[in-house]
C-alpha cells in the first residue's frame, strides 16, 4: 500500500432534492500559503479555522439525518473498529462508538496474540442511511469485503458480516437507486486500479455479480455515488502531475457514458492535498465537504471543512478560482449557527482526560488491536483502570506489548501535555508499565519492578535505560509535544514538580497512522497489574475565559488561589490571575464540567449537596453529577449555571456586590446575581 494510493477523494451520499446555487464563497473563506502552525476549530465567534479537529481522523465519510451528522473514519488495527462520530454543525466532532466491536471477525492477525496488521486491517469505508437503519461497508487490503447495520449510530451493531474473503481491493461505498436495487462501487488496486460495479443482494449483505468496469484512470480509487435530480454523480480521485484530486463523473446512468470534471487543485505543500471525505447538505441547503488530508504529519490526516459551490451542475469544493475548479479554503463561517457567548471546549471532542469513574470506556480510548479479555477492568477497583500483564510477542518492544490502551495525539500551537497518575501496588517482579508514543518509531516512559526495588525506566526504540528508584505506590508520568511533534517524557512523585527524562523525541507517521499516547504494561513472567489513577490531556494555549456575574461585574475565583480540594469559589474583581480562569469541556448529553486554570480542580458543590445556600467549591475531578453544570442560555449572551445533581443555579450570596463574596447554589429566583457571561482570556 503506497501513500499516494492512499490520498484518497471521498463523497458521501447525499438525499435527492433541488440543488441549491449559493453563488459567490463569504468573504471570511480564503486560502493560506502554508499548512497552518496549530490553528484549528470553531473559533467561537461563529466561524471555524482548518483544519477543524487537529488529530488522525483518516478515510473519513459522513453523512446528515434529520439535524445531526454522522462520520466514520478507519481505525487499521483498532479496537473498537470503524469508529463512529456525532456532530450537530459539521466543524466540532465526538465519538459515539465504533461499529467494529470485535476486529477478530476480520481474521486472526488483528488479535492480541499476534498484532501483525499495523497499517492494514479496516481501511476507508462508507456510512449510509437507508429503510431506518445505518448502515456501514469497509474492506481490508488483506481479507475482503465488510459490512454491519444498526438501528442507531450509537449501536448495537449487527456482529461483523463478511461479504467476500478476497485481497488487492479498497474503498467501498454502498448505494440505493430510486428503485430500491442496492449497488457497491470499489476499486481493484492490485488490478491497475479498476474501479467496479457490483449490485447488492436485497439484505445487502452478498454482492452480486456480474461488475462491469465503469472507470479506470491515473490510480483511480475512492468512489463514491450519489443521486441528486435524477442524475448520477460518481465522485473518485486520481492522481495528475500537481498530485492526488477530485474528480466527477456525472451522467443518465450508474454505469455511463459520463462528462467528466475536476473538483479541486492541490498544492501538496502548501495544503496536504485534501481529497477524502464527505459531501452534506445542511438543513438550510448549504452544502459542504468535510475531508482528511491526504498527505499525514506526525499528527496522522487531520479533518477540514470544505464550502460547496454548485457551478453548472458540478459540485465545486473550496475556493472557487477562474479556471471553475475550487483550491482550499482555510477559514469560514459555521454552517450552524451556535449560541452566542457559549464557551467553546477546551479539548476537541476525539480526545479526552478521564477519571475511570464510568464502568465503560469512553469511546475517545482505542484498543491496539483486540485486547486480551479479562486482562483489563474498570470494576475490580472502582474509579480505576487496571491493566494486567502479560508476556509481550517480542522483548521490549512496545509496538508488540498488548492491551495498550490508546488515544490520538494534537497538533495546536502551543504545544500539548498528557499527564497520567499510576498506583503501583500490584507491580511484580520483571514487570514494565508507563506512558509511550509510537507510530514509525515508538518512545515511552514508565517503572520496572526487580525483586522489590521499583525504578524509573525509559525505552527509546527498544533501548532501556533505568533511572531513580522509588520507594512510594504512586507515580506520575507525562509527556508534552509542541506544535513539530518534538516531545519530552517526565515524571513526578507528587504531582508537581516534574523531572525530564531522556532527550527529545520526534514524534512521527507510520503505516499510514499518526503518532499515538499508549497506557502498556507487560511482564515475560505474565503476572502483576497497575492501576490508572487519572489521565489529564490538555493543550495550549488553553481556551480560558472568565466566569462573569451580570449584577456585580466580578468574576469567579478559587479562593486564595488555593490549589486544594474544598477551596472555596469566590467572586472578585477581575485582576488576571489563573486562579480567576476556567476552562470549558461539554458532555455528550448537554453538561460541561468547568477547571479552574491555576488548580486543574472543577467547578463543585460541596458535598453534592442539593440544598439551597450549598458553598460552591473546588474539587478534584471524579464524575459525580455535582461537577456538571449546564450553561442554560437566556438572552445576549447571558446564562444560568444549572448543577445537574441539584437543579439549583450558580449564585452570588446575597445578592452581593463586594470583593470575596461566596459563590452558593440556589433555587432560580431570576434574579441577576444567578446570571453569568464568559469572557474569552486566552485561546
Amino acid at each position: 500500500m503506497d501513500l499516494t494510493r492512499r490520498q484518497l477523494g471521498r463523497l458521501a451520499a447525499v438525499g435527492t432534492g433541488a440543488l441549491l446555487l449559493p453563488g459567490l464563497l463569504p468573504s471570511s473563506v480564503a486560502a493560506a500559503d502554508s499548512f497552518p502552525a496549530g490553528a484549528w476549530g470553531d473559533q467561537g465567534d461563529g466561524t471555524y479555522a482548518n483544519p477543524i479537529v487537529p488529530a488522525d481522523l483518516s478515510d473519513w465519510d459522513c453523512i446528515r439525518v434529520g439535524s445531526d451528522y454522522y462520520g466514520i473514519t478507519s481505525t487499521f488495527g483498532y479496537s473498537p473498529g470503524m469508529a463512529v462520530l456525532h456532530s450537530k454543525d459539521l466543524v466540532n466532532w465526538r465519538p459515539i462508538g465504533g461499529s467494529v466491536d470485535d476486529v477478530t471477525r476480520i481474521g486472526p492477525e488483528l488479535n492480541w496474540d499476534r498484532m501483525n496488521r499495523y497499517g492494514r486491517g479496516v481501511w476507508a469505508g462508507a456510512i449510509r442511511f437507508h429503510a431506518g437503519r445505518y448502515w456501514v461497508y469497509f474492506n481490508t487490503p488483506d481479507e475482503g469485503f465488510f459490512m454491519t447495520s444498526a438501528p442507531s449510530p450509537t449501536g448495537p451493531w449487527e456482529p461483523l458480516h463478511s461479504m467476500w474473503r478476497t485481497s488487492g481491493w479498497n474503498d467501498v461505498c454502498p448505494f440505493s437507486d430510486d428503485d430500491g436495487q442496492g449497488y457497491l462501487v470499489t476499486t481493484h488496486y492490485s488490478d491497475n486500479y479498476k474501479i467496479h460495479l457490483y449490485k447488492l443482494s436485497a439484505d445487502g449483505k452478498s454482492l452480486v455479480g456480474p461488475a462491469p468496469v465503469i472507470h479506470q484512470s491515473s490510480r483511480s480509487e475512492a468512489s463514491k455515488l450519489y443521486k441528486i435530480d435524477g442524475v448520477y454523480y460518481h465522485l473518485f480521485s486520481e492522481v495528475k502531475p500537481e498530485g492526488r484530486v477530485l474528480m466527477m463523473n456525472r451522467g443518465s446512468s450508474l454505469y455511463g457514458p459520463f462528462e467528466t470534471r475536476q473538483l479541486l487543485h492541490v498544492n501538496t505543500s502548501v495544503d496536504r492535498e485534501p481529497n477524502q471525505g464527505g459531501l452534506v447538505q445542511t438543513p438550510g441547503g448549504d452544502w459542504y465537504f468535510v475531508t482528511h488530508h491526504g498527505h499525514g504529519g506526525w499528527e496522522g490526516r487531520v479533518l477540514s471543512l470544505l464550502p460547496v459551490t454548485w457551478v453548472d451542475g458540478w459540485p465545486i469544493i473550496g475556493t472557487v478560482g477562474s479556471d471553475g475548479i475550487g483550491t482550499m479554503a482555510w477559514t469560514g463561517q459555521l454552517p450552524a449557527a451556535g449560541t452566542p457567548g457559549l464557551p467553546v471546549d477546551a479539548l476537541p471532542a476525539v480526545v479526552t482526560s478521564d477519571s475511570f469513574t464510568d464502568t465503560r470506556l469512553k469511546p475517545q480510548w482505542e484498543w491496539y488491536y483486540q485486547p486480551r479479555a479479562n486482562y483489563w477492568s474498570l470494576t475490580e477497583r472502582p474509579g480505576y483502570l487496571r491493566l494486567k500483564a502479560f508476556a509481550p510477542l517480542a522483548g521490549d518492544n512496545l509496538m508488540k506489548v498488548g492491551n495498550t490502551l490508546t488515544q490520538r495525539v494534537l497538533r495546536t500551537a502551543g504545544g500539548a501535555t498528557v499527564t497520567v497518575r499510576l498506583e503501583l501496588a500490584g507491580l511484580a517482579d520483571g514487570q514494565h508499565a508507563g506512558l509511550c508514543h509510537y507510530a514509525a518509531t515508538y518512545a515511552g516512559l514508565g517503572v520496572r519492578r526487580s525483586g522489590t526495588t521499583t525504578t524509573i525506566e525509559h525505552n527509546a526504540g527498544n533501548t532501556l535505560t533505568s533511572g531513580a528508584a522509588i520507594t512510594q505506590n504512586a507515580v506520575w508520568l507525562r509527556t508534552t509535544w509542541d506544535v513539530n511533534g518534538v516531545s519530552r517524557f517526565s515524571y513526578s512523585l507528587d504531582g508537581s514538580t516534574f523531572t525530564q527524562v531522556g532527550g527529545t523525541y520526534q514524534l512521527t507517521w507510520g503505516g499510514y497512522r499518526g503518532d499515538r499516547i499508549g497506557l502498556y504494561t507487560y511482564n515475560p513472567g505474565g503476572t502483576g497489574y497497575i492501576d490508572v489513577d487519572s489521565v489529564q490531556y490538555t493543550i495550549a494555549p488553553a481556551r480560558t475565559y472568565t466566569c462573569v456575574s451580570v449584577r456585580s461585574g466580578k468574576v469567579a475565583e478559587v479562593s486564595g488561589g488555593s490549589g486544594a480540594d474544598g477551596a472555596a469559589v469566590i467572586q472578585r474583581t477581575d485582576n488576571g490571575a489563573t486562579n480567576q480562569q476556567w476552562a470549558f469541556q461539554s458532555t455528550a448529553d448537554g453538561y460541561h464540567t468547568i477547571t479552574c486554570v491555576r488548580s486543574g480542580k472543577v467547578l463543585d458543590v460541596a458535598g453534592s449537596s442539593t440544598a439551597d445556600g450549598a458553598r460552591v467549591v473546588q474539587a478534584t475531578l471524579d464524575g459525580r453529577a455535582s461537577q456538571q453544570w449546564q450553561l442554560r442560555p437566556l438572552s445576549g449572551g447571558v446564562f444560568q449555571v444549572v448543577n445537574r445533581n441539584s437543579g439549583k443555579v450558580l449564585d452570588v450570596s446575597s445578592g452581593s456586590t463586594t470583593d470575596g463574596a461566596a459563590l452558593i447554589q440556589y433555587a432560580d429566583r431570576g434574579s441577576t446575581n444567578q446570571q453569568w457571561t464568559f469572557r474569552r482570556v486566552t485561546g
